[in-house]
């Protein structure tokens, strides 16, 4: 599966079936954020 958004918009409707309201969705995904330059925190290996 391409990174076209579609899996994350299917884990929000399931986590909004389940009663969850407080979601974020990154447009452009965790990439598109690293492109705008915005922090990211990675965990050490």
């Amino acid at each position: 599966m391409g990174a076209d958004g579609g899996r994350s918009r299917k884990a929000v409707e399931a986590l909004k079936k389940q009663g969850i309201t407080t979601i974020y969705h990154l447009d452009g995904g965790i990439h598109g954020w690293e492109q705008k330059g915005l922090p990211v925190e990675k965990m050490a290996p």
